[in-house]
């Protein structure tokens, strides 16, 4: 029997990937419907079933693509810098009680194109660095939703950039303890608590992102701290310079369609 179309164009999107520069030694596959992990992982044909045994199998600056599907995991990054991790159209479901993607000790790893959803699930994303980062961890094309926290950051030598991602219905989008953080074109939205909260240790700057329907956009202490975001939530702005209300003209918001209409004053938005 044929595979079906929509499999074919994620295998296809999975190789358009390997065209992007990289400096891999080797490239790791998963498929959670095809793979197995007793599998070497090193073809699509002989793809991983599960992140987590990819990772333990990859080395510093090695790439893992998954493909498309479910993924029922907690998968823990340790001491594997320039690692890069890359989904086409696949989802990691966190298990209760776990962090979905926990990352310690990786400098310059990549993480994109997956949706992260918890279900009881402390952070989508945690991060955690022993010594100071030589280069920062680059999370982006995410989509985080129903997380307690979306992204976590615990430690001051924690560095991270944050950009074309999409933080949702959870109570607080990005908690900085410690660390430096760039957070760029990145939408927070429906959180009960706050879309960012950070410690008077950390240093934080937050460039045209859109903080939407939150408890509270910004609780922040950090001392060195610079904003260029819009907020939409029909409170009063925060007393922050460079945090401007405006209406950010959503396509669909009940149904989390965060598509900018043609006049939204943010279309555009360097």
């Amino acid at each position: 029997c044929s595979m079906p179309i929509l499999r074919l164009a994620a295998l296809a999107s999975l190789l358009c990937a390997l065209a992007a520069p990289v400096s891999a030694q080797t490239t790791f596959y998963v498929d959670s419907a095809q793979g197995s992990d007793a599998n070497d992982g090193l073809s699509l044909e002989s793809a991983r079933s599960t992140i987590a045994s990819a990772v333990a199998s990859a080395g510093a600056g090695d790439v893992i693509l998954v493909n498309q599907g479910s993924y029922t995991e907690a998968v823990a990054i340790n001491g594997k810098p320039n690692l890069t991790l890359r989904g086409v159209g696949a989802t990691i479901v966190g298990p209760s009680g776990a962090h979905i993607i926990r990352i310690t000790d990786s400098p310059g790893l990549k993480l994109s194109g997956f949706h992260l959803r918890g279900v009881g699930t402390p952070a989508a994303v945690f991060l955690l660095a022993t010594v100071i980062q030589a280069a920062p961890v680059e999370l982006s094309n995410l989509r985080i939703s129903d997380c307690e926290n979306g992204i976590f950051a615990d430690t001051p030598n924690v560095r991270a950039v944050i950009r074309d991602t999409f933080v949702h219905d959870g109570t607080v989008g990005i908690v900085i303890r410690a660390g430096q953080f760039v957070i760029q074109h990145t939408t927070l939205a429906f959180l009960s608590d706050a879309g960012v909260t950070s410690d008077g240790g950390a240093q934080v700057a937050i460039k045209n992102s859109l903080f939407y329907r939150n408890g509270t956009a910004i609780r922040t202490f950090a001392s060195n701290r610079s904003f260029n975001a819009y907020f939409g939530n029909l409170t009063p702005v925060p007393a922050e310079p460079g945090l401007l209300l405006v209406d950010p003209l959503i396509h669909d918001e009940a149904g989390r369609v965060f598509l900018l209409k043609a006049a939204s004053p943010l279309a555009g938005a360097a």
